[in-house]
């Protein structure tokens, strides 16, 4: 927990949803945008809105992953550029 930047609010999903995660927040300062759990006894109150604003953070990153890698600078000549089948002798 002290490894958590200083924020406001911390977006999360049902996941990080347990009394223990909340407590740590909220004894930093930070308001936890964390649905309930459906099975949860006590449903506490979120940001719907912010929260739907979360999917934006995800596409970032699902974007980033997608992204082909790159060998950039390395110079390597060894390196093949295709993965061609060895031809039977």
């Amino acid at each position: 927990m002290p490894s958590l930047p200083g924020a406001r609010e911390l977006l999360g999903d049902k996941g990080y949803d347990s009394d223990w995660f909340r407590k740590a927040l909220a004894e930093r300062g930070i308001t936890p945008c964390i649905p309930p759990r459906a099975n949860r006894k006590t449903q506490y109150a979120y940001d719907k809105t912010l929260y739907r604003q979360r999917h934006k953070i995800e596409n970032v990153f699902g974007r980033l992953k997608s992204l082909p890698l790159r060998r950039q600078g390395t110079g390597d000549a060894s390196q093949p550029d295709t993965t061609d089948a060895p031809t039977p002798s």
